[in-house]
């Protein structure tokens, strides 16, 4: 297998540790947080693939279970206007910026993680851990 094959396979490959981290980070995530950065890899699964995942199933749900029509609807049906020619105009840019961040949930999401790095450095910076 080739590079991308190899990080293909890597990325897909859940046998290790998913449930364990779940499972961990919802008990006593202060202490699996410490184990991971102090080295104890291996009963976890990587951040970057426990986002991967996280995110995947989070798009799914919020797919599937309608919820994404349901705030796409409620977005640009809450927005009342007088009806005139500017009041369509921002309708339809609400409704196209709901469609493209329903279809780019995951790269939102993604994007968070600067943000959320940045507020976990200034809450938990005295124990010197970015947990983000």
């Amino acid at each position: 297998r080739g590079a991308v094959g190899r990080w293909a396979g890597d990325v897909v490959d859940v046998d290790r540790g998913v449930l364990r981290t779940l499972l961990e980070l919802s008990r006593r995530p202060g202490s699996m947080i410490r184990e991971y950065v102090g080295g104890r890899l291996a009963p976890y699964t990587s951040p970057a693939k426990y986002f991967l995942i996280t995110a995947a199933v989070a798009t799914l749900v919020y797919l599937q279970t309608g919820a994404a029509a349901r705030v796409s609807a409620e977005v640009v049906g809450g927005a009342h206007g007088s009806g005139s020619a500017e009041d369509v105009a921002i309708l339809e840019s609400l409704r196209t910026l709901t469609e493209l961040f329903n279809g780019y949930m995951n790269i939102a999401m993604a994007l968070n993680i600067p943000v959320m790095a940045a507020a976990t450095r200034l809450f938990f910076r005295r124990a010197g851990f970015n947990y983000a």
